[in-house]
C-alpha cells in the first residue's frame, strides 16, 4: 500500500528501480489518473496494457496456487 504512488509523484522513484516499480498495477493506474485529471493529457495505454496484462497473468497464477493448496487446507478448516 506505501509502494503506490498516490502522494508522491512516480520520477520520485530512482529510475533503475522504475521498471519494477511499474509492475504494480495500481501504480499505472494511479500516475494515468492523474495524467488526466490533474494535467489533461492523455493516458500512456502501453503502460496500461502491460499492466492489464501483468494483473491477468497474476489472476491466473494465484488462481492456480489457489487450487493446487485447496485440497489441503479444506481439511485444516
Amino acid at each position: 500500500m506505501f509502494a503506490v504512488p498516490i502522494i508522491y509523484p512516480l520520477e520520485k522513484i530512482p529510475s533503475n528501480y522504475q521498471l519494477i516499480y511499474k509492475l504494480d498495477p495500481m501504480v499505472v493506474i494511479i500516475e494515468n489518473f492523474r495524467k488526466v485529471t490533474v494535467f489533461g493529457k492523455s493516458p500512456n495505454w502501453q503502460d496500461l496494457f502491460i499492466s492489464f496484462l501483468v494483473s491477468v497473468f497474476m489472476m491466473i497464477l494465484s488462481y492456480r496456487i489457489f487450487k493446487y493448496f485447496e485440497r489441503r487446507f479444506s481439511d485444516i478448516i
